[in-house]
């Protein structure tokens, strides 16, 4: 792999993993502000283009994208308009750039692989509001599994080492931009329109 391919990997999984959280608080936490909905569909589209040139391009992100992609459906994480959108949408773009299913043979074994282990860790993550130990509940909600995992499959030639810190770099984004809403706006609250206009002076 040439340097500039794995610093757009590293940039374009870094960009995904955070916008993806931002998507998730804007709904999640009732979080209101200016511009919510274009801002909102522009970065839906933003990673569903992303997200389908890299499954044309490269047959683990496209293992990576599947797997995330069937275990939230499979533990009812898509649950907002935009969460649906963007697989259609990332699906869309990668037919337009000429995927097919074919291209997902090399990956076929860490895409059945990544499913299972996705999923799990979405209901661990799900499991830590049930925990009153701070420790607890922030080792059920960093998905350990799945950072685990793809750093196992390259020993048995079934991931790259590159790709393994590209989805640290998704992971890791994805943290970063849900501590920085939690601290802005507590879960569930609702911002009233003079908040809003406050928050934007």
């Amino acid at each position: 792999m040439s340097f500039s391919f794995l610093v757009m990997l590293y940039a374009s999984y870094a960009s995904i993993g955070g916008a993806i959280k931002f998507l998730d608080d804007v709904h999640d936490r009732n979080w209101f502000f200016r511009g919510r909905t274009p801002i909102c569909w522009c970065l839906t589209t933003g990673i569903a283009v992303l997200s389908g040139i890299w499954m044309t391009i490269d047959t683990y992100s496209a293992a990576l994208v599947l797997a995330l992609t069937i275990s939230l459906s499979l533990v009812w994480k898509v649950d907002n308009r935009y969460f649906v959108t963007i697989p259609l949408l990332t699906l869309l773009v990668a037919f337009l750039f000429g995927f097919h299913w074919s291209f997902l043979f090399p990956s076929l074994t860490t895409l059945i692989i990544l499913i299972p282990t996705f999923a799990i860790d979405e209901l661990l993550h799900s499991l830590a509001r049930f925990t009153r130990y701070s420790w607890a509940q922030w080792m059920l909600k960093r998905r350990l599994w799945a950072k685990a995992m793809v750093i196992i499959l390259p020993y048995y030639f079934l991931f790259t080492f590159s790709h393994a810190l590209a989805f640290w770099c998704f992971d890791i984004t994805y943290d970063i931009i849900g501590l920085i809403t939690a601290r802005r706006v507590p879960a569930h609250t609702h911002l009233s329109s003079s908040q809003i206009t406050h928050n934007h002076r």
